[in-house]
């Protein structure tokens, strides 16, 4: 049978003292803190020379897994922004064609009548047999 035992992984610790101005020692230990090798730090004292501060670090880097990857948010914004400005010009241009259908409706409408009288006025001509004398061969009448 296989031992199933996480393998043991020797780390090597270091410490150091991180002397300078505040901002400096709080940035050395924030870098520290986000690669995830930092173990622990001191309370910082102050000196006549700024801040000073030991901190234990581990001496290799965590692995990968452990750093949390930070996503990038621009293509999302740029996306999200696209789609905004492409249904605000669908819905403007939809408006607008509303607004030119109302305001051509008296002409449409118009149109329309004329058309049907047309087609209401052609329509017994063309159904009417017409025979004077003589049917033709084109004559329907018989």
């Amino acid at each position: 049978m296989q031992d199933r035992s996480p393998a043991v992984v020797h780390r090597r610790y270091l410490d150091r003292r991180v002397t300078g101005t505040p901002a400096y020692v709080a940035s050395v230990v924030t870098q520290l803190r986000d690669s995830g090798r930092l173990v622990h730090s001191t309370p910082p004292q102050w000196t006549p020379d700024g801040a000073t501060v030991v901190v234990r670090f581990l001496d290799r880097p965590a692995p990968a897994t452990a750093v949390a990857r930070r996503r990038r948010r621009w293509p999302v914004v740029a996306v999200a922004t696209a789609v905004v400005t492409v249904g605000g010009v669908g819905v403007y241009a939809l408006i607008r064609l509303v607004d030119a259908l109302v305001a051509a409706l008296p002409a449409i409408l118009a149109a329309l009548a004329v058309l049907a009288l047309i087609a209401i006025l052609s329509g017994p001509a063309r159904s009417r047999v017409v025979c004077v004398t003589m049917h033709g061969p084109g004559c329907r009448h018989h």
